[in-house]
């Protein structure tokens, strides 16, 4: 039956595409995570201002082409790999369901901690430590939205200032914890930051 036949031939030639699409894809995410990488070993070495696209490629085993399919130039690169830490880690915290801000705050610090290798060169290279914010600010919105929910930031101005406060703090004691090397367990500091917390706000908001 030529009907047949042809349908057997069709879907023969989508499964060859689909398979060397795969093929295609596992290539691709290989080389950029080799670039990836290569980019952050030499970011422990040097700052990303003494980093070429060629050295990059000559560690990689790339041409200078197959670079500039992915990234524009070396702060293209260091860009992209900042957006991708904070788009996980903003995962990390939608994924996380439990309504405690304690537990919720370790298993933010504990992520930290784990990726601190990944994130201290891109923290130290990143300008007006704008990486550094990103991170710590996503970390002390979830606290504060969990330990004061019926809070209105919007409308009422001694709210927003006491929100504006305690965000700042949060924030500093997550940076001054990766500056100085997450000595402290996760614990520790999530029960710091709570404790403070709640204190300003038994004085604060009566």
């Amino acid at each position: 039956d030529l009907h047949k036949e042809y349908r057997r031939q069709r879907q023969m030639c989508i499964r060859d595409r689909e398979g060397r699409s795969m093929k295609t894809d596992a290539r691709v995410r290989y080389t950029v995570h080799m670039i990836q990488n290569v980019f952050l070993e030499l970011l422990k070495e040097k700052p990303v201002a003494k980093i070429t696209v060629k050295e990059i490629c000559e560690h990689a085993e790339i041409n200078r082409s197959t670079f500039y399919k992915h990234y524009q130039d070396v702060y293209d690169l260091m860009e992209k790999l900042e957006n991708e830490a904070v788009e996980a880690f903003e995962k990390l915290l939608d994924s996380y369901v439990q309504n405690e801000t304690v537990p919720a705050l370790v298993t933010l610090l504990t992520s930290l901690r784990e990726n601190r290798e990944l994130l201290l060169p891109l923290l130290a290279n990143s300008s007006n430590d704008d990486f550094m914010k990103r991170l710590t600010d996503a970390c002390s919105g979830y606290a504060l939205s969990h330990l004061t929910p019926e809070a209105d930031y919007t409308s009422n101005p001694k709210q927003a200032a006491v929100y504006a406060y305690l965000a700042g703090g949060t924030s500093g004691i997550i940076s001054n914890w990766l500056e100085t090397g997450t000595q402290e367990p996760p614990q520790q500091v999530a029960e710091l930051i709570q404790s403070l917390n709640e204190t300003v706000l038994t004085v604060l908001v009566p």
